[in-house]
């Protein structure tokens, strides 16, 4: 009969999720696993079958629990939902960018070898809920398009320079480039 289970599947996935998110995946270690989540490598791989699949698992988890588009959805729809999705301010212990965006930046080619599959972006669903909010805002129909791509490009700068900018400096700049566009 093995050991029981000494940790909770969600905090060693939140814990793993902060190292890849730093590192990517392809500079994140099992070492480094261990030593952030405090569970070695046999209970990791019993968990999640092997380092692309706690990988995955943190994914699913950052999108349950971290992703920014979930900021889009909130009702009543409009531009306080495109300003939320902005700011930076809503990472708290945990990195400033797009956890999506920095894998898919950074790992996306490493990830499919490893799975033998293509991922996709995981980032396409992001504009059309940009799309609802400029469309609840009264954005002209004609300039629906060009202002969701450029808001969706924005928050990826925004995501890649924010490693590098205060909070106060990313909110400023977020704020003035929706002045620039409202």
């Amino acid at each position: 009969m093995g050991r029981p289970k000494q940790f909770e599947r969600c905090e060693v996935t939140n814990k793993a999720l902060l190292v890849f998110w730093q590192k990517g995946f392809l500079d994140t270690s099992l070492k480094d696993l261990e030593e952030a989540t405090g569970v070695f490598k046999p209970a990791l791989y019993s968990e999640f079958g092997d380092k692309v699949g706690l990988f995955l698992e943190c994914m699913k988890y950052y999108r349950e629990n971290y992703a920014k588009e979930r900021l889009l959805k909130r009702d009543p729809p409009g531009w306080s939902n495109i300003e939320a999705f902005l700011k930076p301010d809503i990472f708290k212990n945990c990195e400033k960018s797009c956890f999506d965006i920095d894998v898919f930046s950074r790992d996306l080619p490493i990830l499919e070898r490893e799975l033998g599959k293509p991922m996709g972006n995981g980032i396409d669903h992001i504009p059309p809920m940009i799309k609802i909010n400029l469309e609840a805002a009264g954005v002209a129909h004609d300039k629906l398009d060009t202002l969701t791509s450029t808001i969706f490009i924005f928050y990826c700068g925004l995501s890649v320079v924010a490693k590098a900018q205060t909070n106060e400096q990313l909110i400023n700049l977020a704020m003035e480039f929706l002045d620039s566009v409202r």
